[in-house]
């Protein structure tokens, strides 16, 4: 069995009560089988925070009103943690902010962007992400409707995909668009049944200008609104963000973008090295899992799109703040992002279906 992890996945170790965002709560956190039975046998004095605390038929922690988990206190920290120690985390618990994709033989993980400290890690990585292999012994699992020969074409293209995508002698923008143009032509052949045959497949995976209109990037935007929204607030924060870059005419906007690449050259100058983790987070985690649903094209559409949805929320952030924007603030914007699509199966399944249609 392989485990592939990439190079900053050990730097990640939980700030607890000191994270601006816990991950205790704005979703229901789903326990495993195992740990359900593990409660059931608790004795003591934390037995009836148990009962109180632990829907067994659903399957999933109470919440309290803010949408907090039950055993989350008012330092949020973890009462069952603290009462019964680490070993008493579900799998999601546990396992958390790391991120784990199953293939045949295979494991990737990688930290969920949704997490504050993991996406400020993964945007303080100045050089290329180099993702390295362990080998454990483990016994072997099949897996339904999974091609072997696909996963490897699909490997394959990833790591070409990812040779463009971190040349830095292209800006990120071109590469982005490179990526897109590629990701259909591939879709394509695949669809055909053509790819295997063409050995000159990446050969047409080149850079290019990027070329969005007003009324692309606006209605690319308006897409959001087709997912179902996790935070209380995110709604309204999209509205605001819209309203600022889109309540006025095209030059306005065109306007509004030329001054923030402007400012963000001077005063985010590794502007285009974040972008590029964030591609190189979201094409790793997600584009080898389109030889379960063969959604190849729309995992790289999702990737360039989810890049682009972060750079607008930051500009309506900048033009809110009069000209300015954090790195504290830029961090948000991604984890805040990343939580609403990636925790959301139904909003992955969504944003797949609508990138197939763009």
């Amino acid at each position: 069995m392989i485990h592939r992890f990439p190079n900053y996945y050990k730097e990640f170790s939980c700030i607890a009560d000191k994270c601006e965002a816990t991950c205790c709560a704005g979703w229901q956190i789903v326990v495993d089988e195992d740990s359900l039975k593990k409660y059931k046998k608790v004795t003591g004095p934390f037995k009836q925070r148990i009962k109180d605390g632990v829907d067994f038929k659903e399957g999933v922690f109470y919440q309290n009103p803010g949408k907090r988990c039950a055993f989350l206190n008012q330092q949020n920290l973890c009462d069952m943690y603290t009462a019964l120690g680490e070993d008493s985390f579900c799998e999601t618990c546990r396992r958390y902010p790391r991120h784990i994709e199953e293939f045949e033989n295979v494991r990737e993980f990688t930290l969920s962007a949704s997490c504050p400290e993991a996406a400020r890690i993964l945007l303080s990585q100045k050089e290329p992400v180099r993702f390295y292999e362990v080998e454990i012994e483990a016994d072997e699992e099949e897996f339904d409707d999974y091609d072997p020969m696909v996963y490897e074409k699909l490997l394959e293209a990833r790591g070409e995909m990812l040779k463009l995508l971190q040349n830095r002698n292209i800006p990120v923008k071109e590469r982005a668009a490179g990526l897109w143009d590629f990701i259909q032509i591939f879709q394509k052949e695949m669809d055909e049944g053509t790819l295997f045959a063409d050995d000159k497949i990446y050969e047409k995976l080149i850079q290019r200008d990027p070329e969005t209109s007003y009324e692309e990037a606006k209605a690319l935007f308006s897409l959001l609104h087709n997912l179902e929204f996790l935070a209380d607030d995110w709604e309204e924060t999209l509205g605001k963000a819209e309203g600022l870059l889109y309540g006025k005419e095209a030059d306005t906007y065109q306007s509004i973008k030329n001054d923030f690449d402007s400012w963000k050259a001077v005063n985010f100058p590794d502007w285009d090295i974040m972008t590029e983790q964030l591609l190189v987070y979201f094409i790793t985690t997600y584009f080898c899992g389109a030889v379960y649903d063969e959604y190849v094209a729309s995992k790289v559409k999702m990737s360039v799109c989810s890049v682009f949805y972060i750079e607008e929320l930051a500009t309506a952030q900048w033009v809110k703040n009069s000209g300015t924007l954090s790195d504290a603030e830029f961090t948000r914007i991604v984890y805040r992002y990343s939580r609403e699509l990636e925790h959301s199966d139904e909003n992955l399944i969504t944003m797949d279906r609508m990138m197939e249609e763009i």
